[in-house]
């Protein structure tokens, strides 16, 4: 489970990283784009979290929200 782990964490920064050097790339600064780049870190971790308490066996305990709702100060949206 630890090397599954580590190898979408590994790919997960790849993905990121390529999105933020695109926009840099577009002319963006990195000042810019950085509050994008968080957010975006942000709910990628929220959803590793997420996924990762149910595939451990998290369905008798108290469910986590969603990232999208971790993320949305106003709750999820319908």
């Amino acid at each position: 489970m630890a090397r599954l782990r580590a190898a979408q964490v590994l790919a997960v920064q790849r993905v990121l990283a390529r999105a933020n050097w695109r926009k840099i790339a577009d002319g963006r600064t990195a000042h810019d784009v950085h509050p994008e780049a968080v957010a975006d870190a942000d709910l990628v971790r929220a959803a590793a979290l997420t996924g990762l308490y149910r595939a451990e066996g998290g369905a008798g305990r108290q469910p986590m929200r969603s990232a999208r709702a971790t993320m949305m100060p106003e709750g999820p949206r319908r």
